[in-house]
């Protein structure tokens, strides 16, 4: 849209692309997000720390992994919406199919995340598998540069021109509504399950947040740019999705601060059973510990 005479300084910024203002805001949100995704890595392989191999361990290692592929998301767009060299180039197709892809993976992540930590609580006999969620961690790390690395080669970017542009499933807006859907589901039930647990309910209640602000990311592309319902400049909506991505990641960090405190402050519980981390220089194994210092009612299965 080209500015009116005397146009309203909210509504051109609200329709007007390139606006000056966009620059150095979209700079400072971005700059925002990434430093608060450090902080809450940080904390996140602090719990890992502590908890080691344990259940409650694998759980923290999955919600790491589901962080550093959202942290790969936001440099997809930082590169590619910032314009970053040969990613001036690369085609809307290609960059909603590269971090669409990259989402799927990470909420099947926060989701194993959950149905690790229901474990603790189970009756169940299944254990869950260290080296599964150190494989899953590699694998990620591999697949975020990998997508990241071939966004701007032509015949990839061609490829997904001529497989997918045309079709139904990317004009309509599929790639959202799945995402939306799914990551709906995820938020709802890590909601559900932290009412199994008395000390860390918290910090799964914002995990799960999160998730549900990452929904509305998806309602808000598939409301603006695909259905055209809200009608408001490109840069625009890009700035409204740089605003979207900064509570996403304050809760993730939220979430491990709580869980921080209470590991800090006294043991985490589910239900009634007493969930200790391990201590970083401790000679017990696992079985030494759950044998000789839980409760007779404890959860077996750190």
């Amino acid at each position: 849209m080209i500015p009116a005479k005397n146009m309203n300084p909210i509504m051109r910024f609200i329709e007007v692309d390139n606006d000056p203002l966009f620059a150095p805001i979209d700079v400072s949100l971005d700059i925002v997000s990434i430093i608060l995704m450090v902080i809450a890595l940080f904390l996140i392989l602090k719990s890992i720390r502590e908890y080691g191999k344990s259940t409650i361990g694998i759980a923290i290692s999955y919600f790491l992994t589901a962080t550093l592929v959202l942290g790969a998301i936001r440099l997809i767009f930082i590169l590619d919406d910032d314009h970053v060299y040969s990613y001036a180039g690369v085609k809307d197709i290609t960059e909603m199919t590269s971090w669409h892809t990259l989402f799927y993976f990470a909420i099947i992540l926060f989701y194993l995340a959950g149905n690790t930590l229901t474990k603790l609580v189970s009756n169940g006999k299944g254990k869950s598998s260290y080296f599964n969620a150190l494989c899953l961690l590699v694998f990620a790390i591999i697949l975020s540069a990998s997508i990241i690395a071939s966004m701007p080669i032509a015949s990839v970017q061609n490829f997904w021109a001529n497989h997918l542009q045309n079709t139904w499933f990317y004009t309509f807006g599929w790639f959202h509504i799945t995402a939306l859907i799914l990551a709906v589901i995820i938020a709802i039930y890590l909601y559900v399950i932290r009412r199994k647990f008395k000390g860390i309910s918290g910090m799964i209640g914002d995990v799960a947040i999160a998730i549900g602000l990452l929904a509305s990311i998806h309602l808000w592309e598939l409301l603006n740019e695909t259905w055209s319902v809200i009608v408001v400049s490109d840069d625009f909506g890009e700035f409204i999705e740089r605003i979207l991505w900064i509570p996403v990641f304050i809760f993730i960090l939220t979430s491990f601060i709580k869980l921080r405190k209470l590991t800090s402050i006294a043991p985490v519980s589910a239900n009634e059973s007493e969930i200790t981390p391990l201590p970083l220089d401790t000679t017990k194994t696992v079985e030494t510990v759950e044998e000789s210092s839980l409760p007779a009612n404890s959860v077996k299965d750190l």
